[in-house]
């Protein structure tokens, strides 16, 4: 078996320099990736004159385990830097490109586009790619009118979650593009099979894995979302209910301006983000920089409903001198066993 020698290089405004150590922290949600990571501060890559005054300072991270794997697993600029004169280091935080979209406010007017288009001039303003999926209809007046009140003086990043709450998208940030993804997204899968350790497998050492399980979620969901439009002038209720076990839990939710497509739309995208919230993974492996935020991760080997596929939220890649490499994952699924009795 080949041996391991896991290492992290950060490449700074052109100049390569090798870490120390470093945690990458890539994520699915509505928040920025980041990256904090220890260097040396004298010979070898950028010295004090360069941290003292360069702005601004792109940064990418690379690992490698020394088998032949390797891949970047950050893009982003540095937010912060520390220098340890005293002891010779360098240390670094940093946010990936999309945080440009969350410190920027300001209000904009989008006439006649479709939300899709809207979210790719979001991304091109901010310097992002785009992956985007179509929305059928058009927003410019309801974005206009209905929703000025809220848009207005709204960061970029809050903008595209909101028009991706509207119309019961996932948007997201990751490795310098801008996602806005229907739900549920199709995803690579990465393979996790638990092996018990008294089995006698090696797997079963270098694996480590824990279940969560919120049984008030398992129950049958009910969520209606209320709204007035007032240009129609009429009241519009839409109804999502997924079935669990045991008595039903209900939300009630109010939503002004809607149609009653778009309170259906919001009535299952809230009930798929609570049901999501049932089952919690998390497993810490051997680091793997092939493994990302845009992954599901299917797991095997529990003998229980645990076994099934898991949308990955957010991994963690975390490299030290005294821990090694380790990959952390962690997810979050609705039950496959819903309803059964």
């Amino acid at each position: 078996m080949p041996v391991r020698h896991p290492r992290a290089f950060l490449t700074v405004a052109g100049q390569t320099l090798q870490c120390e150590e470093v945690t990458v922290h890539q994520t699915r949600d509505a928040k920025t990736d980041t990256l904090t990571a220890t260097a040396a501060l004298f010979g070898g890559g950028p010295g004090p004159g360069f941290w003292a005054g360069t702005t601004p300072i792109p940064v990418q991270c690379m690992i490698t385990t020394g088998e032949g794997a390797g891949g970047l697993v950050f893009d982003g600029f540095i937010d912060s830097v520390d220098c340890d004169f005293t002891g010779g280091k360098v240390s670094v935080n940093a946010r990936d490109k999309s945080a440009k979209m969350i410190d920027k406010k300001g209000s904009k007017k989008h006439l006649n586009k479709k939300p899709h288009e809207i979210v790719q001039q979001y991304a091109s303003d901010n310097g992002l790619g785009a992956d985007v999926d179509q929305v059928g209809e058009k927003a410019g007046r309801a974005f206009q009118i209905d929703y000025v009140a809220l848009i207005n003086r709204m960061s970029d990043w809050h903008a595209v979650q909101h028009i991706a709450e509207h119309y019961g998208m996932s948007a997201y940030s990751s490795m310098g593009k801008l996602y806005f993804k229907r739900i549920p997204e199709t995803l690579p899968t990465y393979n996790v099979a638990f092996t018990h350790p008294g089995a006698g497998a090696s797997q079963g050492t270098e694996l480590k894995l824990s279940a969560k399980r919120n049984v008030t979620l398992g129950k049958t969901i009910k969520t209606t979302v209320h709204s007035w439009n007032h240009k129609k002038q009429t009241k519009f209720e839409g109804v999502y209910t997924e079935a669990g076990g045991g008595d039903t839990l209900e939300y009630h939710l109010h939503h002004p301006g809607l149609d009653q497509d778009q309170a259906n739309t919001r009535a299952k995208s809230h009930s798929d983000k609570a049901t999501k919230n049932e089952i919690e993974i998390r497993v810490e492996i051997p680091g793997d920089p092939s493994v990302n935020a845009r992954m599901n991760l299917q797991l095997s080997g529990t003998g229980s409903a645990f076994d099934q596929v898991h949308e990955i939220q957010s991994v963690e890649h975390k490299i030290s001198t005294h821990g090694g490499y380790v990959t952390t994952i962690d997810t979050k699924a609705k039950s496959k066993k819903r309803g059964e009795k």
